[in-house]
């Protein structure tokens, strides 16, 4: 109970919490980088712990009904690079560098730290999950692709690093947690995660 209540308080300070932790990871980044093998662990925890409630049924839901899933990689793909550039070229005009760096930063894959935020409020997990796993897919194309467009350059992407990162800790962890759930009848959710 006391764990819950303390969850509970977190999930209330997050959007403080993260900017923080950016800062904090930034400033002390010498002192981190000991520890960054932890960070796809990390991040495969909670895309086990935000997939607990999720199944296969919702899964085939979700790639059977592809709407929202086009409608948000329009969104990240098409309408946020337009508004990094034109913003960019507001704020920073004259100023390249910075331009294309706005607009890698809103085409890059969107990130597994996704479900902390639809975890904490609930929203669809196979939904995101989805996201991820298809962003992540067409990034080594859209990525380049965005930056030469908006910026003249090029990039490289590792593909191979990209996809086996993203099996470890995307894929592998939210299919146990689902086959978990679907093993349990729902039972495994309330057991780890009892809310």
């Amino acid at each position: 109970m006391m764990l819950k209540t303390i969850n509970e308080q977190l999930d209330k300070v997050m959007p403080l919490i993260t900017p923080i932790s950016v800062v904090i990871g930034v400033l002390l980044s010498d002192h981190l980088m000991d520890y960054t093998f932890l960070v796809p662990w990390i991040f495969a925890f909670i895309t086990f712990s935000g997939s607990l409630g999720s199944n296969f049924k919702s899964l085939h839901q979700a790639v059977t009904h592809p709407l929202p899933v086009f409608i948000v990689l329009i969104i990240l793909h098409m309408l946020m690079p337009i508004w990094a550039f034109g913003l960019g070229h507001l704020v920073f005009h004259g100023d390249d560098f910075t331009i294309t760096g706005l607009v890698l930063a809103v085409v890059i894959p969107t990130g597994v730290t996704s479900m902390i935020w639809v975890s904490i409020y609930n929203g669809n997990a196979i939904l995101a999950l989805t996201i991820i796993l298809i962003d992540t897919l067409l990034s080594p194309f859209i990525v380049p692709y965005s930056v030469s467009l908006f910026g003249g350059g090029s990039i490289e992407m590792d593909l191979g690093s990209i996809v086996i990162g993203l099996i470890g800790m995307v894929v592998l962890p939210s299919m146990l947690a689902m086959f978990l759930n679907q093993a349990t009848k729902g039972k495994i959710q309330y057991t780890l995660s009892p809310d």
